[in-house]
């Protein structure tokens, strides 16, 4: 057989693939959106058939600049202020007020010492050096308690006012799915602005909001919406003009699977099959110019050749108008990882070790859940942390004024074990102790674990079960502190030496002999 008939063949593999993905996708989704109807009163809608118009309007919502007005809404005098919003450990700013954009200053700018520098930012002048040449500038610390509680208002106040489902998505936005509209855009446009009125007047917070059919329409509807981009805080997208929306929405926008450096790659690939199609398309260079519309044009064998298979199913759905929530990646998940990020409290060095080894136990429990309910024994685990800066004296300072001189460093990675059995924790927190002392107690920025996998491999029901269980029990055991530990035994089970006055195991729970 010739190269061209096996490109052939190869490429109807990749049809046949997409579209079992598509049959998969929209069974999915026609079973969801059934069940879905009779919540809204269409009990009767109960097959494909259904007018349209029956299918419910999902809502996005934003609140507008939410970091800075969260504070706003709390401290009157902070309006009109150049304000920014800085992270607690030194990562610098992360969100500012229009005054303060309009004064220069620029999101990253304040992390501590060479921080920017390193982690490839933009911004390398210190907080310090900020003050000195924005005076009018106002430094508010990052709060998550007061964010919470503006996610928790809104959120509750949106339900009140529609009567819809609200679903969350980050502190800042989520959508509605409101009841059936029955097509009058008008209608759900006024709506929209009630909505907008009735929640400035109930909260105290500006949002905006996004109209459409589907949750992919509805964000990127909200994103015209807003002011900065010549909205009038709301923008509908009818059923009718949703696919001709999507076709002229760009990849890099949408984000769905074109968002970060993986996407990056993607849309370089398109926009080198686009540029170089029979020489009569012609492309910035700029791949963010790259469309739905435009990555249809390659057409649907040339789209598998370029691009993973799921890839290729939302594009075709996005070509129809339609949503891609029920598409998932079909590669099995090499790694899992537990992170988070770092708050340690101010100015008390001692404190740091048990704040970090608390978050540790924290992190090891969620990714021993994860690690169960995927079913797969790691192959091995991984500490992944970011070092860097404590805003608080440096540990062991004779100088009670003098500073930490950490910087921010890049993301670190140590591996604990080649053995990701029950033994994973134990490893953890004698490798946590061991880093912390490597790094003269002070706190990371960010600290994260992470389970290594196999593709193929798979653990027994009861070895995962032995894992969260030793790990359940020894996560929450109270510590004790001892003076003196006179005589030490070695756990059958884990070998971990204790010390004579423990029953139990201190790693493991395993009963002493």
């Amino acid at each position: 057989m010739d190269s061209s008939s096996d490109e052939e063949s190869d490429a109807d593999a990749i049809l046949d693939d997409v579209n079992d993905f598509l049959l998969k996708s929209s069974s999915k989704s026609s079973k969801l959106k059934r069940q879905l109807w009779p919540t809204f009163g269409h009990a009767n809608a109960t097959n494909a058939n259904v007018n349209v118009a029956a299918i419910p309007t999902i809502f996005h919502v934003d609140v507008d600049n939410f970091y800075v007005n969260v504070h706003r809404v709390h401290s009157h005098n902070l309006l009109g202020l150049q304000v920014v919003i800085v992270q607690k450990n030194g990562g610098g700013i992360v969100a500012l007020s229009e005054e303060a954009k309009d004064a220069g200053l620029r999101k990253y700018d304040g992390i501590a010492g060479n921080g920017a520098k390193m982690l490839g930012r933009k911004g390398n002048r210190t907080i310090q050096e900020l003050k000195r040449s924005h005076p009018e500038m106002v430094v508010v610390e990052m709060n998550t308690d007061l964010y919470r509680s503006a996610r928790d208002l809104v959120r509750a106040e949106l339900k009140k006012v529609t009567g819809g489902i609200v679903q969350g998505v980050s502190y800042d936005d989520s959508f509605i799915l409101m009841p059936s509209n029955n097509g009058e855009d008008k209608d759900v446009e006024q709506t929209a602005f009630d909505l907008r009125r009735k929640i400035k007047e109930r909260s105290g917070y500006d949002i905006t909001i996004g109209v459409g059919g589907c949750k992919t329409v509805a964000r990127l509807a909200g994103a015209r919406a807003k002011r900065g981009r010549g909205g009038n805080g709301v923008y509908v997208v009818k059923d009718s003009k949703a696919a001709e929306f999507l076709h002229s929405s760009f990849l890099r926008e949408i984000k769905q699977g074109f968002g970060g450096e993986k996407g990056k790659e993607y849309c370089s690939k398109l926009l080198e099959a686009l540029s170089g199609r029979d020489g009569r398309t012609k492309f910035a260079d700029d791949i963010a110019s790259i469309t739905v519309r435009d990555a249809l044009m390659l057409g649907e064998k040339k789209l598998g050749a370029l691009l993973p298979v799921e890839l290729v199913a939302r594009l075709l759905l996005w070509g129809n108008g339609e949503d891609d929530d029920e598409v998932t990646p079909t590669q099995v998940q090499k790694s899992i990882l537990c992170q988070q990020a770092c708050c340690p409290p101010k100015h008390q060095d001692s404190k740091i070790p048990n704040f970090d080894e608390s978050l540790l136990n924290d992190l090891c429990m969620k990714l021993v859940e994860r690690v169960v309910e995927d079913g797969r024994m790691p192959r091995c685990l991984s500490i992944a942390f970011r070092d860097g800066y404590f805003s608080g004296p440096a540990s062991g300072s004779s100088s009670r004024g003098s500073s930490s001189s950490r910087k921010v460093g890049d993301w670190r990675r140590d591996w604990i074990t080649e053995d990701g059995g029950e033994n994973l924790f134990r490893i953890a927190k004698q490798k946590f102790t061991q880093l912390q002392k490597e790094n003269n107690g002070l706190s990371f920025t960010r600290l994260g674990v992470r389970a290594e996998f196999d593709e193929e491999r798979e653990a027994g029901t009861q070895n995962i079960k032995d894992l969260f269980e030793t790990t359940k029990r020894v996560s929450k055991k109270p510590r004790l502190e001892l003076e003196e530990e006179s005589t030490t035994w070695a756990c059958p089970r884990c070998t971990y030496s204790n010390a004579e006055l423990f029953l139990i195991c201190e790693m493991c729970g395993t009963a002493k002999k």
